[in-house]
């Protein structure tokens, strides 16, 4: 496995990598809802897995997208 050049310069302005974590956390808050009451009147389990499907999709097409903001330009 071979990372990108700069990888430890640049992996928190991925947008894979943003996308890959608010998956989990949606993931996650699907888990815990029930202690949550501040968020289980607004936002129902079903949505929070919706969320974190679309942002696993997002996650893996925003990974062969260039991201020319980036050092190079070539990530």
């Amino acid at each position: 496995m071979k990372l990108i050049d700069d990888a430890s310069a640049v992996w928190h302005r991925l947008w894979s990598v943003r996308f890959a974590i608010l998956s989990a956390l949606f993931g996650i808050a699907a888990q815990v809802q029930d202690n949550l009451p501040a968020i289980r009147d607004f936002v129902t389990p079903k949505e929070f897995v919706a969320l974190s499907i679309v942002c696993g999709l997002a996650s893996a097409l925003s990974r062969v997208i260039k991201q020319p903001s980036l050092t190079g330009g070539n990530q």
